[in-house]
């Protein structure tokens, strides 16, 4: 993507050409939840929705950047319903002709079938809402649970 910097978090060892072939450096995701402070520090997250289900931690941290203002984060599928506390709007990107090349040609060395590459791709975006604050944050209200 002209003008972006995509950097991409990983929980366990794999394969990095996919990712590599959609111009994204990749780095451990335990040790940038360890060092929040460290570059890279993204403008969004992008977070699939059955990870922040299964991965307790991850969702806590990604609370905690959107509650900063930092970040918005942007998950694809039903995101969790405590994400969802956070203000949430959907939004539909139309990828370009190159893109969505990209995509299947990054699909296809994953092993994984280009028919799931598609022209469009829908978000739920969670970000800090924009006046006032919550009595207790979400990320409080979390860690208490």
């Amino acid at each position: 993507m002209a003008g972006w910097d995509i950097s991409v978090h990983v929980l366990e060892d794999g394969p990095i050409l996919p990712l590599e072939i959609l111009g994204a450096r990749v780095f451990d995701l335990r040790y940038s939840l360890d060092h929040p402070t460290d570059d890279p520090w993204p403008q969004s997250l992008a977070i699939s929705a059955s990870v922040l289900d299964v991965h307790e931690r991850l969702r806590m941290s990604a609370v905690a950047a959107v509650e900063t203002g930092r970040v918005d984060l942007r998950t694809w599928a039903a995101a969790p319903s405590d994400v969802l506390e956070l203000s949430a709007s959907s939004t539909r990107y139309h990828l370009s002709v190159a893109a969505q090349a990209f995509k299947r040609r990054a699909l296809e060395v994953s092993g994984l079938p280009v028919s799931v590459a598609h022209a469009v791709e829908d978000f739920e975006v969670a970000s800090a809402p924009s006046t006032g604050h919550h009595a207790e944050s979400l990320s409080a209200r979390l860690a208490a649970r």
